[in-house]
């Protein structure tokens, strides 16, 4: 009767409903992983894990699910009852699976994202880290002169404190997983480092090289333990 088809209608409605969500959930996920950004100087391991990443999402839906819309669409029109509630028996046990894969997928994800990200702090610390010797050397050597040297000293300070904002989303991401990690931040590291780079910038204020070289020198060494901890 009218009221029978109106009820599978409704149901066929959200079975629907529900895929075109996942579809669009596929899309924006595909699209984060093939975004240039996302992509750029991935490690060997980490490229290795988005392709997997983004053959399980190209697949996520089943065609089995498809299938079996397809012939709902077709049972609807004949309204045979029992065999459309057989249907859509077999599309919640479906959709429940679907479920769990999307929620496995997602754990996945920001896994993947957390060693990208940590990977990406690693060879920012390595390359700070070198930056600071070189101007460790450059100012116990005087080879630059003082403005310089202030400016220089002060853009590695910057460039610090941009690195720390990174490793406290690296720490938020990590509180997300399901299998934290035991992430070691060296947050007393951090604070010499900032220390001692803003004493190279009072020093070399004052015009006095040796000392800020020493406080520059300091803060590399600090850079170059940060990064090995991590």
């Amino acid at each position: 009767n009218w009221q029978d088809k109106q009820e599978l209608k409704n149901l066929l409605n959200e079975q629907k409903s529900l895929l075109n969500a996942i579809k669009e959930f596929q899309k924006k996920e595909l699209q984060k992983l093939k975004s240039p950004l996302l992509n750029k100087e991935l490690s060997e391991s980490l490229l290795e894990k988005k392709e997997r990443l983004q053959e399980m999402y190209e697949k996520l839906i089943p065609e089995e699910l498809k299938k079996l819309l397809e012939e709902m669409d077709k049972l609807m029109q004949d309204l045979n009852k029992e065999k459309s509630m057989d249907m859509l028996e077999k599309m919640e046990i479906s959709n429940e699976e679907l479920n769990d894969e999307l929620e496995r997928m997602m754990s996945l994800f920001k896994q993947f994202e957390f060693e990208r990200q940590l990977d990406d702090v690693i060879n920012d610390l390595d390359e700070l880290m070198q930056k600071q010797h070189q101007e460790s050397e450059e100012t116990l050597n005087e080879k630059k002169n003082q403005n310089e040297q202030l400016k220089d000293q002060e853009n590695l300070k910057n460039e610090f404190n941009d690195l720390q904002e990174k490793v406290d989303e690296l720490e938020k991401l990590n509180e997300e997983l399901d299998r934290q990690h035991n992430l070691d931040l060296q947050e007393d590291v951090q604070e010499k480092i900032n220390n001692e780079m803003s004493k190279a910038i009072e020093e070399l204020e004052k015009n006095k090289n040796q000392k800020g070289g020493k406080h520059q020198k300091e803060a590399g060494e600090q850079l170059d333990k940060m990064k090995e901890a991590m």
